[in-house]
């Protein structure tokens, strides 16, 4: 899910610290939608992200991609099966690098930028780097929120779920499944005290 990229390039917004900054669980989250016959949508996510911004500047996020939620037992059994196959793949990866320059760094509590960040997602054996805007939020010395600045849409397609996609239809019977997926985040990043 190219959407999941997007969460790593949150950190770019993140001043370089001393020591690495932290992804707040339980204040953060990832969700996506799907399409089924036509124009049915719902909405789904994640219960499990981590992630860190290292001293040197070097962002890492991770999705537990058997932690999806789709309010449905057997639709989450067949997403990790099949989807995400994740026996095989268990984890999505958000990688990036934070540039040199980064002029957010000293940036005061209550500053709200705009970011087109690079961002690199590993997600069931495929890797794609894309750029997306992000509003990044100081929220204050130690706290950054950052969230996509437009509602990200992926495409299955490039990371090889097409299969997956078509046995979900198959088990469901249903005639269609949209590969488009959009994908929405706000992630929490929390420096140490």
């Amino acid at each position: 899910m190219r959407a999941l990229i997007f969460l790593c390039a949150l950190l770019w917004a993140m001043p370089t610290a001393a020591a690495d900054w932290t992804l707040n669980g339980e204040l953060s989250g990832l969700s996506f939608g799907s399409v089924k016959k036509g124009d049915v949508g719902e909405v789904h996510h994640f219960t499990a992200l981590k992630g860190s911004v290292t001293e040197a500047g070097d962002v890492t996020i991770t999705v537990n991609l058997e932690s999806v939620e789709t309010w449905l037992d057997i639709r989450n059994e067949r997403l990790r099966e099949f989807l995400f196959e994740t026996a095989k793949f268990p984890l999505a990866t958000i990688t990036a690098k934070l540039p040199a320059d980064n002029k957010l760094r000293d940036t005061p509590a209550g500053t709200i930028t705009t970011l087109t960040v690079p961002v690199t997602l590993s997600l069931h054996g495929k890797s794609a780097t894309f750029a997306t805007d992000l509003v990044v939020a100081r929220i204050s010395a130690n706290r950054v929120l950052v969230m996509p600045g437009e509602l990200i849409m992926l495409d299955a397609n490039v990371f090889d779920m097409a299969k997956g996609i078509q046995k979900l239809m198959e088990l469901a019977e249903l005639p269609s499944i949209s590969a488009a997926v959009p994908v929405t985040f706000h992630l929490v990043f929390d420096a140490p005290e």
